[in-house]
């Protein structure tokens, strides 16, 4: 990374700055402990999978990925047949509410350390999430200087689609070579940043402290 030239330093979050395979497999046994105790919760994990599903292959359409604030719940209405209020809670609950007691143990220590160094430095940091972020921040017990949502109505589109890189750029009045993505996801992450003509790098989540550890050094030397 030429910090002789970047002024932000923007990190995608799930699997970027903490463990999210070792997350998810908590999530799974909380499931299925859920499913032993009353087996119709298997509706509502049909309705998550769904959910995930559609979210994830409408993001690489175009003419879709847009005001995914709300039509994120239809396109899984439509496959599922449940009411966008019904699928809005058990979202709410089983993607962005119950996960939140177990992040605290996945987080990559080594990327809090480089946050704090990179604000050390002066250079300053943003997170940038497919979801809605400041929960999940606050429970990684992380401090950063920008939090950006693909679900805010500035930005309403998924990754890969640049229009969140080139917001944040915009409204910290950055031009896109003085910032930089960091992420977990070459498909989502690296090719927004291509889309956006933005620096990117690409962690490897079984790595990641490592990787973590030699950018330390580089941004300390």
């Amino acid at each position: 990374i030429n910090y002789n030239k970047i002024k932000l330093v923007v990190f995608d979050l799930d699997g970027t700055l903490y463990d999210l395979s070792a997350m998810r497999r908590d999530m799974m046994w909380e499931m299925l402990t859920a499913l032993l105790l009353n087996p119709l919760k298997i509706r509502n994990f049909w309705i998550l999978y769904h959910f995930r599903k559609q979210r994830e292959a409408k993001s690489e359409i175009e003419e879709q990925n847009q005001n995914i604030s709300t039509t994120q719940y239809l396109w899984c209405t439509h496959k599922t047949h449940h009411s966008t209020d019904k699928i809005k809670s058990i979202v709410n609950e089983w993607i962005r509410q119950r996960p939140l007691k177990h992040l605290h143990k996945y987080i990559y220590n080594q990327a809090k350390s480089y946050i704090k160094t990179l604000q050390q430095k002066g250079i300053q940091t943003a997170i940038y999430s497919d979801y809605h972020a400041e929960d999940k921040i606050k429970a990684l017990g992380i401090t950063v200087d920008h939090i950006f949502s693909s679900e805010q109505k500035e930005i309403d589109r998924l990754k890969p689609h640049p229009k969140g890189l080139l917001y944040i750029a915009k409204t910290l009045k950055l031009n896109t070579e003085e910032l930089i993505l960091i992420g977990d996801r070459d498909m989502k992450d690296g090719e927004c940043a291509r889309r956006a003509n933005v620096p990117y790098l690409i962690l490897d989540p079984e790595d990641a402290n490592s990787h973590y550890s030699k950018l330390i050094s580089q941004l300390s030397s």
